[in-house]
């Protein structure tokens, strides 16, 4: 048996990419949540093995027995040792299955090191008009493009995570890019990027993109690229997944919830408004306050129905009541505000189909 630098022991000497009697030794990176093949014939999963080698492996997981036991390698960031393994027809990944043989390598079987963060060296960009055509949700691809457009900076999610869906351009079309936290400020309207990797996600049937913690932004020059032009005219026929309706009436309130928010403007993470006590804990920044001090905030969810009968529940934030309620209203109760939502008429409502976020409401 003879172990090679990369990780790979080998048992035999029979063809290094095709034989069943290697023994792979790798940190488990980037799984996949479980999706579904184009073919709607069977579940899988994505991840990059690190070996010792530079480029790290790709492999498909075909076997919800052994994804518990990955699972639990990320996350402890232990290695693996895979055996009976295949590839795929062109060699490039490795296909996990129900014969594969997952274990725990011994100590002496491996010197390297778990990195915080690993690419695949296949990192070419892919055109707009190639992500839309033939990638499948949750790949993670290199795309380069100009910025055409950059829409506002919105909060979302329980978390509070800042957001800014901007359109990315290149010589083969246009496609929504979702910038995420702290991406948000190397990203301007006009210029040229490399952003590697970003996630191919779809909402509602169209596909878009996604910044991960792991995405890296370069600012690039491309003549070619800097000298694509979007008309405003195109831009408006980018789906950027802003909705319009108008309803007779709010169908129900779910919630009304009153919150504050972190003093560190680097952070602004929304805080539970406390019971009682005068200072208060950001568990992010970790920043101490007087509660005196935080700006009140009202948030409201509600549920529209619409014409063909489907519920949409959707979250309106303080800077979008206060445009139709007199007053300032993060002086009312929570019950109060919610009589004043159910009461309104014949109101127009836009909102984000990504996020559910109302951006405008109109009587």
């Amino acid at each position: 048996m003879e172990a090679t630098a990369s990780g790979i022991v080998r048992e035999a000497t029979t063809s290094p990419r095709r034989s069943g009697n290697e023994a792979i030794i790798a940190y488990v990176h980037q799984l996949s949540p479980i999706k579904r093949n184009k073919k709607n014939t069977i579940d899988y999963s994505t991840l990059l093995l690190q070996t010792k080698d530079e480029e790290p492996q790709e492999a498909l997981l075909y076997s919800k027995h052994k994804r518990p036991l990955l699972v639990d390698s990320e996350k402890c960031r232990t290695p693996v040792k895979i055996q009976r393994f295949t590839y795929t027809s062109d060699g490039e990944k490795i296909i996990i299955n129900d014969m594969t043989k997952i274990s725990v390598p011994g100590q002496t079987e491996y010197s390297f090191q778990f990195k915080e963060s690993v690419m695949p060296s296949r990192t070419q960009p892919v055109s707009i008009e190639d992500i839309l055509s033939r990638t499948n949700e949750w790949e993670n691809v290199t795309l380069s493009g100009k910025v055409v457009r950059v829409g506002e900076i919105s909060t979302v999610g329980a978390k509070q995570l800042k957001l800014a869906e901007t359109t990315f351009a290149d010589s083969t079309g246009t496609i929504v890019v979702d910038i995420w936290e702290q991406h948000i400020p190397m990203i301007e309207n006009g210029k040229v990027y490399r952003i590697a990797p970003v996630q191919v996600r779809s909402w509602a049937g169209k596909k878009k993109l996604s910044t991960t913690v792991r995405s890296i932004v370069t600012e690039i020059a491309d003549d070619t690229l800097s000298k694509v032009f979007v008309s405003e005219e195109d831009l408006n026929t980018v789906d950027c997944n802003e909705v319009t309706v108008k309803v007779s009436n709010i169908h129900s309130v779910q919630a009304v919830e009153t919150f504050i928010h972190c003093l560190n403007k680097y952070c602004s993470r929304r805080l539970l408004q406390p019971s009682a006590g005068k200072i208060v804990h950001c568990d992010r920044c970790g920043y101490t306050m007087r509660s005196s001090n935080c700006t009140k905030q009202v948030c409201a969810k509600i549920v529209i129905q619409l014409e063909s009968g489907e519920q949409v529940n959707l979250t309106a934030f303080q800077s979008v009541l206060n445009r139709i309620f007199e007053g300032e209203i993060s002086s009312l109760s929570e019950t109060d505000v919610a009589e004043k939502l159910l009461l309104l008429e014949e109101v127009t409502i836009r909102y984000n189909s990504d996020t559910q976020i109302i951006t405008e409401l109109q009587l």
